[in-house]
């Protein structure tokens, strides 16, 4: 709002609002955060510390991004506040990450386990909002 000097990293809402260094092509270079799976970074490469195992920091903000939608989306549809939205969020991404997800599982794969797990844990209604915000973030 423009009463803080701090500078935000990211942007959750439009992560193409914001840049990050990531090793291209042999070089660094600054890239807008991805926003979807087929603009994740790195992906032809081999991971090492010089490109941040294949710019696993940057590409996470593809998952942020779904978590915000997700969020969002649960308060417009479902009318949630923005505190139980929140809740439902990090219920269903605490408990794929906890029971379901292990070292070096795909965003593909860690997908589809956040979905069976929205559907031991949450309504339908819920979890037909993730569905669709894995399909905009082509997690699906």
């Amino acid at each position: 709002n423009g009463d803080s000097d701090e500078v935000a990293l990211r942007s959750l809402e439009n992560p193409h609002k914001y840049k990050t260094t990531a090793l291209l092509n042999g070089k660094h270079e600054m890239v807008p955060f991805p926003d979807k799976y087929s603009e994740r970074l790195a992906i032809n490469q081999k991971c090492n510390d010089k490109n941040d195992q294949c710019e696993v920091h940057a590409n996470s903000t593809i998952w942020s991004h779904t978590a915000y939608l997700i969020q969002k989306s649960l308060e417009l549809k479902l009318h949630l506040t923005a505190k139980d939205s929140d809740l439902q969020v990090a219920k269903i991404y605490f408990m794929t990450l906890v029971h379901r997800l292990h070292e070096n599982d795909s965003m593909k794969y860690a997908a589809t386990q956040l979905i069976q797990m929205c559907n031991e844990v949450a309504k339908p209604e819920v979890c037909e909002i993730v569905r669709e915000s894995l399909i905009k973030t082509e997690l699906n």
